[in-house]
């Protein structure tokens, strides 16, 4: 294809895909402030537990609880009703916590495409058209950059797209049964601090 079409249609393409990406954030808005008053209030964990003789809930994720007495997690995705995992404090060895999934990067990605696809405009200018073809090498650094540009912003783009939202993961070790991961939306979530301090001061209070 000719630098002239290559660079008109990279052009056209980029106001399409900032066009969608705003479409994107405001939906991710909406979602966003859904989450908040779901994470932020008294309703925040979807489980249902039978609180046993001198029980108490002491923090709560979307899909598990725990108490002063064990942690309650439903695991299973397809039947979210269903209590998978129901252990004591005492069986619990230890617990890790880290992030997971990435940050979103739409906005430099079209950035990217962007400048790559105004340097590849550039080219076709009439004025600098006569001055790149009487300077090879000028030609080959603007097909270059325009190019890498619009690589490198496809790239942070389709990374964005196919991406795994960022959360945070608080793995409980229990002995001698399978491991229960407890995730909060967001990365560095101060609530999955929240739920291991508690743990810990519910572990020495046994």
């Amino acid at each position: 294809m000719p630098i002239r079409g290559y660079g008109l249609l990279t052009f056209t393409a980029i106001m399409e895909l900032w066009k969608w990406n705003r479409a994107v954030e405001r939906a991710s808005g909406i979602e966003h402030r859904t989450k908040l008053a779901i994470y932020g209030g008294e309703t925040m964990c979807a489980v249902e537990v039978k609180l046993r003789r001198d029980e108490e809930i002491l923090s709560e994720a979307e899909w598990a609880v725990l108490t002063n007495q064990r942690l309650v997690a439903t695991l299973n995705r397809k039947d979210r009703r269903e209590i998978t995992d129901d252990v004591a404090l005492s069986d619990i060895a230890s617990f890790k916590k880290s992030n997971g999934g990435q940050e979103i990067r739409m906005r430099p990605g079209l950035i990217s495409m962007g400048v790559g696809a105004a340097v590849s405009v550039l080219q076709i200018i009439p004025p600098l058209v006569n001055v790149a073809r009487a300077n090879e090498f000028l030609e080959v650094i603007l097909f270059l950059v325009g190019a890498s540009g619009i690589l490198i912003g496809l790239y942070l783009v389709i990374g964005s797209l196919m991406r795994i939202k960022p959360f945070t993961v608080v793995v409980f070790t229990v002995v001698g049964k399978r491991d229960i991961p407890v995730h909060f939306p967001g990365q560095d979530n101060p609530a999955a601090d929240d739920m291991t301090r508690k743990f810990v001061r519910a572990k020495r209070g046994i």
